[in-house]
C-alpha cells in the first residue's frame, strides 16, 4: 500500500488529465460540431464580443486543456525523484511519462494518450 500523500499526489494528477480531457472533448465539439459553431457565432453577433468566436474558443480550450496535461507530467515527475518509491510503482510512473510525454500532434491522439496515461493512474492509487 501506498503513503497517503503518495496516493493524494496520483489522484492530484489523475484530476489534472480529466480535466485536459473533459476540455479537449470541448475543443473537438466546437471543432467538428457545426450547430455548436453556430450557436457560438451567434453568441458572438448578439454579444459582440471576440471571445465567443468559435476558433478563439477552440484555441483557449486547448491551450487550456495542454496545460492541465503539462502540469499532470510535472507532479508526476516530482513524485519520481522521490528516493523512497517502490521500484515497481517507478517503473509504471515512468510507462504513463512516457506516455504523456509523446500524446502526439493532433488533439485525438492527445485524447486517447490522456485516457490510456489515467487508467493506469488510477490502477496504480
Amino acid at each position: 500500500m501506498h503513503s497517503s500523500k503518495l496516493k493524494k499526489e496520483l489522484e492530484e494528477a489523475c484530476e489534472d488529465l480529466r480535466r485536459a480531457y473533459a476540455k479537449l472533448l470541448v475543443v473537438r465539439r466546437i471543432r467538428l460540431d457545426p450547430r455548436f459553431r453556430r450557436g457560438l457565432v451567434f453568441m458572438t453577433i448578439v454579444s459582440r464580443s471576440m471571445a465567443t468566436l468559435p476558433s478563439f474558443m477552440s484555441s483557449m480550450y486547448l491551450r487550456d486543456g495542454l496545460s492541465d496535461l503539462k502540469r499532470a507530467r510535472k507532479k508526476l515527475k516530482k513524485i519520481l525523484k522521490r528516493s523512497h518509491i517502490p521500484e515497481d510503482l517507478k517503473n509504471q510512473i515512468e510507462k504513463v511519462l512516457g506516455i504523456l510525454e509523446n500524446p502526439g500532434d493532433d488533439y485525438e491522439s492527445i485524447i486517447r494518450s490522456i485516457i490510456e496515461a489515467e487508467k493506469m493512474l488510477v490502477e496504480l492509487s
